[in-house]
């Protein structure tokens, strides 16, 4: 479980440590403050791997399209004032005492990349690179260095945007998509596998408890795949209906809870997680979260503007376990300008939100 991280160069941050997460682990501040941001750090020091990269412009609903126009500006926004001169670098400090550095770089030519003998190319996938940097339009390639233990050997991936689309220098799958956008439903056809996914392993079950926090009546979920797949709840005494048809809340929480029991010992990351959820149900959202993490090992990172919802989490966190939630509140420094991370654990957060009525803890 990632303890600590130290970001360097990453989008808004010229440079920011946070500590000390725990299992759940909420991120407030004004608008801009770099709450997402700090999201998509995290994922890709989870992840490891340059295709981090594809998985979060897909998550921000960058057109690829744009990419084919201008690739030599593919990945210049991860960059701190979209200065690529110098790396971006991620220090994370794990509960095992494990180190992960993550180090990414633009690389000035697709040859820099291959030259160093760490990665092997066929013939074909040659001939295609010299096809696709023959142009006007330049090719970008954004290089990810993982050291697993900071004396460890490297491990390198690489991605390249070039005026035909994106390629990969490496035979490997996209990032499991483990970070949920504020305003990106996922696809029902996935939803419906990762459902049954979770029917495999015997956890549907707690898919249906978090569902029933939000909705007492539900007492079904079931996948059908007549013409294409589909969810379908079931509330007392009513016919089957699709999941499109129970509201934003139910969708959100699908994602959320199937992530988690999918994913046992990983770590999930969620931008604004009050989307959709009322106040009256946030409170037992939050202990809902909390034991199945804890059961399954799993890390949650999500970002809020809500003062409800923070609310929620502190009594959440007293009701359950403390030590297992943290809150952090990101904010600008008086004289320097930069963005630091502010803990605080629930106790400390109870008594700030008693004493300033809410005041001081979003960035005000």
């Amino acid at each position: 479980m990632l303890e600590k991280v130290h970001i360097q160069r990453f989008r808004c941050f010229e440079s920011l440590k946070v500590n000390p997460f725990t299992r759940l682990n909420l991120i407030g501040g004004k608008n801009n403050a770099g709450k997402t941001a700090l999201l998509e750090a995290l994922f890709f020091l989870s992840t490891g791997t340059a295709l981090a990269a594809l998985r979060l412009k897909t998550g921000r609903r960058e057109s690829l399209e744009i990419v084919k126009q201008m690739p030599d500006q593919a990945w210049v926004s991860f960059f701190h004032n979209q200065d690529t001169s110098t790396p971006i670098k991620l220090h994370g400090c794990y509960a095992n005492e494990d180190e992960k550095l993550l180090e990414l770089s633009l690389a000035t030519s697709i040859e820099s990349v291959t030259a160093s003998g760490k990665l092997t190319l066929d013939d074909d996938f040659k001939d295609l690179l010299e096809f696709v940097t023959t142009t006007s339009k330049p090719p970008s390639t954004l290089v990810a260095t993982l050291r697993q233990g900071i004396d460890a050997d490297p491990h390198q991936t690489s991605i390249i945007a070039t005026h035909k689309g994106i390629l990969n220098l490496r035979d490997s799958d996209l990032p499991d998509p483990l970070i949920i956008p504020s305003g990106l439903r996922t696809d029902i056809d996935d939803l419906t596998e990762e459902f049954d996914r979770s029917r495999l392993q015997d956890r549907d079950d707690r898919v249906l408890q978090l569902f029933q926090i939000l909705d007492p009546e539900i007492e079904k979920i079931e996948s059908f795949s007549i013409g294409e797949p589909n969810l379908y709840l079931k509330r007392k005494g009513q016919p089957r209906l699709p999941i499109c048809l129970f509201g934003d809340a139910i969708n959100r929480l699908a994602d959320i809870a199937l992530k988690i029991v999918n994913h046992q010992s990983s770590s999930i990351f969620i931008d604004e997680i009050e989307n959709g959820l009322h106040y009256s149900n946030q409170k037992a959202f939050w202990q809902g979260l909390f034991q199945l993490c804890q059961e399954l090992e799993v890390q949650l990172f999500a970002t809020t503007h809500s003062l409800e919802m923070i609310q929620a989490f502190t009594e959440a966190g007293l009701d359950s376990d403390p030590t297992q939630f943290a809150y952090f509140e990101l904010a600008r420094h008086a004289k320097t300008q930069e963005i630091v991370a502010i803990h605080r654990d629930v106790q400390t957060l109870k008594y700030t939100l008693n004493l300033e009525q809410g005041q001081g803890i979003r960035g005000e």
